[in-house]
């Protein structure tokens, strides 16, 4: 009914296949799951271990399908950014870690097939995307090794292993797990890098990691266009246009606090990428 009798305007159909879309990017890394932090080491400001991350964990898929609910996406990708375990390339993890690095990647791949499962169950999403990096925690050699490193590390056989899992599941998900310490994707027009982030170094002093962030990307740039990086191993999270931090789920420990890092509440991060707009939207994801 038009009782004034004025012009009405169609704005077209919901449905339109020119709408805009949107992908979700969900970031997860350094859950340092075998890790173990007690609360007399960093003035009761933390407590961690093998039964606080399957907590945390539990909550953050939890809190994950709050989030992406918020706003329904077409698409979901999830980068998996390495460091799920500590593993034993310390002396000192060898000596306090609550399980050896098998028993941790055990429990991280039950960890992860169960929040997947809960993940496409409970978000109704065209299409789910899995990323899986490698750490530089989850190495079985003292030192970094570069063109077999993807042969020598915990976490790219349990990414292989979660994606058979998944398809004897009947989950439709799709992965990628590259040989390379690099995954780049081409999403809605945008050229994407997801890599650990132990490829630079701290270099102290003032700016933080900004100075050898913003220096690595412009020699990663030069090799391949990057319209944004994704990574983790900082244990902070960061969000410029260049390049998202993700954040961790340990939290605050003796390590960290003895440099003076500000802790940070446990928490991963959710980005949403618009087919127009570009990205639209941050936010943490809780893990209490």
């Amino acid at each position: 009914k038009n009782p004034r009798n004025f012009e009405l305007i169609d704005f077209g159909s919901p449905n339109d296949p020119d709408r805009e879309s949107n992908v979700g990017i969900l970031l997860f890394s350094d859950w340092h799951a075998d890790e173990v932090v007690k609360p007399e080491t960093v003035l009761f400001k933390n407590e961690y271990n093998s039964e606080v991350a399957k907590q945390r964990i539990t909550t953050l898929f939890q809190n994950a399908v709050k989030v992406v609910r918020r706003k329904p996406v077409d698409e979901l990708i999830i980068g998996s950014l390495g460091d799920l375990i500590g593993g034993y390339i310390h002396e000192e993890l060898q000596q306090t870690n609550s399980m050896t690095p098998m028993q941790g990647i055990s429990m991280v791949k039950s960890l992860m097939v169960s929040g997947l499962k809960y993940l496409t169950e409970s978000l109704n999403i065209k299409k789910v995307t899995f990323v899986g990096i490698c750490g530089n925690h989850s190495r079985t050699t003292r030192r970094m090794q570069f063109s077999n490193g993807y042969a020598l590390s915990y976490e790219y056989f349990m990414y292989k292993d979660i994606e058979e899992t998944c398809k004897l599941m009947g989950m439709d998900i799709q992965f990628i797990i590259p040989q390379s310490e690099f995954a780049y994707i081409k999403i809605l027009n945008h050229d994407l890098l997801f890599c650990h982030g132990h490829q630079f170094k701290y270099a102290g002093g003032i700016g933080g990691i900004y100075p050898s962030m913003l220096r690595w990307f412009s020699k990663m740039s030069q090799i391949v266009h990057i319209d944004k990086a994704f990574i983790g191993h900082w244990h902070t999270t960061i969000n410029i246009k260049e390049i998202c931090v993700n954040g961790t789920v340990k939290g605050q420990d003796a390590y960290a606090m003895g440099k003076g890092i500000a802790a940070e509440e446990p928490q991963q991060t959710y980005i949403i990428l618009n087919s127009k707009r570009g990205f639209i939207f941050h936010t943490p994801v809780f893990c209490s």
